[in-house]
């Protein structure tokens, strides 16, 4: 099930623990390296940086587990007939890291999935008085376009997201 928790922010039920704890371990497995960018962010571990062709088999699980729920309620909520997935990947943060402002273009929705999180705001989005707390399983979607930011966790927090546009068939 979507919710939206503000104008055209939403958050989906949550996946299950099983699920969770599988992605994370997953995760860990990846490849990945630090992401610092002096004053923008600061990511211990994230495969953005990768290659393409990396195998990502925390997505392939999501995938199989837990997309089609998700997308389903997506589509139903916007009436759309598809969803392309542009790009995914995780991010480690570990104390003190963050990520600054950002976008992400050419996309219609960003998404993040909270794996592990502490009691800090998880996202903060200008203009949305978000309060998203201690969302783990559950499934943060908001146009692509809002510039959004991660704060400097107190804690280690493990994200998975992704971008993508809807469609209609004609």
């Amino acid at each position: 099930m979507i919710t939206e928790i503000e104008p055209h922010i939403f958050m989906s039920s949550a996946i299950n623990k099983t699920h969770v704890d599988n992605l994370i371990k997953l995760i860990h497995q990846c490849e990945g390296s630090s992401y610092n960018l002096e004053g923008v962010n600061e990511i211990s571990k994230t495969d953005w940086v990768e290659p393409k062709e990396l195998e990502r088999k925390y997505w392939d699980y999501f995938s199989e587990h837990c997309f089609d729920n998700f997308a389903s309620d997506l589509l139903d909520h916007f009436k759309c007939d598809t969803l392309d997935v542009h790009n995914y990947w995780y991010q480690i943060y570990e104390t003190g890291d963050f990520h600054h402002f950002h976008t992400h273009p050419c996309s219609h929705f960003s998404h993040v999935l909270y794996l592990k999180t502490g009691d800090e705001q998880l996202t903060d989005i200008p203009h949305a008085n978000l309060q998203v707390r201690d969302a783990v399983g559950a499934v943060l979607t908001f146009p692509a376009f809002l510039k959004h930011r991660s704060l400097p966790v107190t804690k280690q927090k493990i994200i998975m997201a992704f971008n993508t546009s809807l469609q209609i068939q004609i």
